[in-house]
């Protein structure tokens, strides 16, 4: 997140219910802002020690089939999808649905881009390439 400013998507986040995983929430929970969710870790190298810090803000996709912990909960768009009950045709990339999907998404991107940066801020600041 901190390097491509992308979103996440995480599947199966139900198993971040877990006791084992109490600080990744508050991680998720509290990065819905820029001052939130910074994470700290510790480089070892041959010259010594140093802390790094990598910024866990950006839009987030969780999908899972019970509810999310209440704090992570309290900052999501809840969006309820229902099963179909009849199979629908498996997509392949070569199809022409994909490349006018493709083409929407490109154009979409060209034309915000602009607004993308003066939300972020964040493009003006990283390296070309």
């Amino acid at each position: 997140m901190d390097g491509q400013r992308g979103t996440l998507l995480l599947d199966q986040a139900e198993k971040l219910n877990g006791d084992e995983q109490g600080h990744l929430i508050g991680l998720l929970a509290d990065s819905y802002k820029k001052a939130g969710g910074r994470r700290r870790v510790v480089e070892i190298t041959k010259g010594g020690r140093s802390v790094l810090e990598f910024s866990t803000y950006g839009p987030k996709a969780f999908a899972s089939t019970k509810n999310l912990d209440p704090d992570l909960r309290d900052r999501c768009v809840r969006v309820p999808m229902t099963r179909t009950r009849k199979r629908l045709p498996d997509l392949e990339g070569w199809e022409p649905v994909w490349g006018e999907l493709r083409d929407k998404l490109y154009r979409f991107t060209l034309a915000a881009f602009k607004d993308v940066q003066a939300i972020t801020g964040r493009y003006s600041e990283m390296e070309p390439g």
